[in-house]
């Protein structure tokens, strides 16, 4: 009830170390291959690790419609996926989601890829 505290340390990182990184600009002209389009490296102590992602889409094609994939990536491993295709009643599609990992000591790597699933596709990515 009457607790207080005058000065609190904490132990270098023991609580949070908070990074993060956004698009510098929409990434356009995917093509057909997954391309990276966002990169984030940290340093980790082996602690438990959340990463959260959200983005915006749209894009246009053949007859009105579109399609691709959004992946991300923990090194070289996918840890989601997510399909990037046209909302009739939205002009522009969102789409949000977290990965927990439990990063090796050292230096890690998360990464955000995308592609579009024709050449006659045309999709644009926004954080």
């Amino acid at each position: 009830k009457n607790l207080g505290v005058d000065t609190l340390q904490i132990a270098g990182n023991a609580v949070t170390i908070p990074t993060s990184t956004t698009l510098s600009s929409n990434a356009t002209n995917l093509g057909t291959s997954y391309v990276e389009i966002l990169d984030l490296t940290w340093t980790s102590t082996g602690a438990p690790t959340i990463c959260f992602f959200n983005f915006g889409f749209q894009g246009s094609g053949n007859a009105g419609t579109f399609s691709g994939d959004l992946q991300a990536r923990h090194g070289s491993t996918a840890i989601t996926q997510v399909a990037l295709g046209p909302d009739n009643f939205r002009l522009f599609n969102y789409a949000a989601f977290f990965h927990i990992a439990s990063p090796s000591v050292g230096s890690n790597t998360v990464s955000i890829y995308a592609k579009e699933s024709q050449s006659s596709d045309s999709i644009t990515v926004k954080s």
